[in-house]
């Protein structure tokens, strides 16, 4: 348990090991709701956790590792885009940055006003 006897904090307990989520995985399982609500009464302890621990275990980390598939709670395997390449890197992107080269020179032109009759005049050079 996190607190002995003594009073003193066992840090050691505090911490939650992957062992001890599986096992309160499996707890929760075995009394889940078919609404997908944990029924914390009937549910007996882990060794040195106390039910207070495993709900506040369950509400704070492990639900949201877990998703509800009808029946009960499966861990969700990791997402593999989290870690995707930016688009501005990839060969065959839709739209081209702002500031990427496209290979094409930009064409000058140049304007020209008339003094006498306001025409304007454009000049293009390639």
């Amino acid at each position: 348990m996190a607190l002995e006897v003594t009073g003193h904090l066992n840090l050691e307990a505090m911490n939650w090991t992957e062992r001890d989520n599986l096992l309160l995985l499996h707890t929760v399982n075995t009394h889940v709701r078919p609404s997908g609500k944990a029924s914390w009464v009937n549910v007996k302890p882990i060794p040195g956790r106390t039910k207070r621990a495993m709900e506040q275990q369950w509400s704070s980390q492990m639900k949201a590792r877990c998703r509800w598939n009808g029946k009960s709670y499966v861990l969700r395997q990791p997402n593999l885009f989290d870690k995707a390449t930016p688009i501005a890197k990839v060969v065959n992107a839709r739209k081209t940055p702002q500031n990427a080269s496209t290979g094409v020179e930009k064409k000058r032109v140049v304007v020209k006003k008339s003094f006498l009759w306001g025409a304007f005049t454009f000049e293009r050079y390639e």
